[in-house]
């Protein structure tokens, strides 16, 4: 996912985001929404810097969703 996508997903989505010593190192956008009367989350979109990578960042943005 492009940079400048995501921030505009982060404008018009819900957002959760990871913090580790102060910092945000992670954020990840998502929308309720209903089909068919049922109840779903559009996942948009997950990011963080290269130098959190494979730290579990985002696998713990995605339990936080579940």
């Amino acid at each position: 996912i492009r940079y400048d996508h995501f921030l505009q997903l982060l404008n018009n989505n819900i957002s959760l985001y990871a913090q580790m010593d102060g910092k945000v190192v992670g954020a990840l956008a998502f929308m309720f929404n209903l089909k068919n009367n049922t109840k779903i989350i559009n996942f948009d979109g997950i990011c963080s810097p290269i130098e959190y990578s494979k730290l579990g960042v985002g696998q713990e943005l995605i339990n936080s969703l579940k």
